[in-house]
């Protein structure tokens, strides 16, 4: 059973608000009670909340400064959220520079940490992307979902998983080009209905799936500019939409996302370097919402939005946001 916890919506106060400056490396977003986005920056070793409304981002929480302790980041590039209807959620981050990964309460509230630098199981040598999926059987012996957490080890050309508490379960990979392993795995994505595991194995171009045990099914890709060719898959998300699954891919290098049907086929791409609408300037992570509206978060700031098919929908204010300052001493 989810815990409750009540909640609040901090009212932002924009009259006399300076605006400032965010560099995104990892994004996780909701919908869930209203629109949300969670962030890494691993250039001032930082976590945040914020609400989105418009072009306009409001930070809610921010927490995290450079430093090896509990709550503490050196520089994080992962993040990787499980939200609840009533508004609260559960936060794991990829704190990549201390080789570990650190879980959070309903945002800001450390809960524990696991991981250390080295090859030995639930050790890392910087981990990245992490996903948290529901999964029951056989990675629990009732009938109950639980919460597991799959991590990419980059450093050891790995994926990690591990139970909602930090208890490693199994890995999988090592370096090299062949079938199930990689070099320089960046990011994971898995469908929830169908427990594929999705690795953007990023310096052999190419996407690789598991089943959710790790074992080999199937890869795509080469090195390439061509559609379903990769120059740096760095970020990957596959859509929750029941009838037909849809697999996005942010290629840093070329400047684009591609979309795929879970199978690898290609649909559709979008995206060229710049930094007009629908154009990119070095984009680093992907998410989706639960309408499958996918963000897109640059290196410089900006995020954007568009439907599932490519189509421009929204950008943030010139990559700046509202520091966060409440009304009337409102709080959670």
């Amino acid at each position: 059973m989810k815990k409750f916890f009540p909640f609040i919506i901090v009212i932002v106060m924009l009259t006399g608000c300076q605006q400032e400056v965010v560099k995104i490396s990892g994004i996780s977003v909701t919908n869930r009670p209203y629109e949300r986005i969670f962030a890494v920056d691993s250039t001032k070793n930082i976590a945040e909340e914020f609400m989105l409304s418009g072009n306009a981002l409001f930070v809610l929480h921010r927490w995290g400064q450079l430093g090896s302790w509990a709550g503490a980041f050196n520089r994080p590039c992962g993040i990787g959220v499980n939200d609840y209807e009533w508004g609260g959620c559960d936060v794991f981050i990829s704190d990549t520079y201390n080789h570990r990964i650190q879980a959070f309460a309903f945002t800001d509230s450390f809960q524990r940490e696991w991981g250390s630098e080295g090859d030995r199981p639930g050790q890392f040598q910087y981990p990245v992307g992490i996903e948290v999926v529901e999964l029951g059987p056989p990675y629990n012996s009732g009938y109950q979902l639980n919460d597991y957490i799959f991590v990419a080890d980059r450093g050891n050309n790995r994926i990690q998983v591990f139970d909602n508490g930090g208890k490693f379960i199994r890995m999988w990979g090592e370096r090299g080009d062949g079938k199930g392993q990689f070099k320089g795995p960046n990011d994971i994505a898995i469908c929830a209905f169908t427990d594929k595991v999705y690795v953007a194995d990023t310096y052999n171009r190419r996407i690789q799936v598991f089943d959710t045990q790790g074992n080999f099914l199937f890869d795509w890709g080469k090195h390439g500019k061509g559609d379903g060719q990769f120059g740096e898959p760095y970020s990957i998300v596959v859509s929750d939409a029941p009838q037909k699954h849809a697999v996005f891919v942010l290629d840093t290098f070329l400047n684009r996302v591609q979309k795929f049907e879970e199978n690898g086929k290609f649909l559709a791409k979008w995206g060229e370097k710049g930094t007009g609408q629908g154009q990119f300037d070095r984009p680093i992570a992907l998410s989706l919402d639960l309408n499958n509206n996918v963000y897109v978060a640059e290196c410089n700031g900006r995020i954007q939005k568009f439907n599932p098919n490519g189509k421009f929908l929204s950008v943030t204010a010139m990559h700046k946001v509202f520091p966060y300052k409440p009304a009337n001493n409102s709080s959670r």
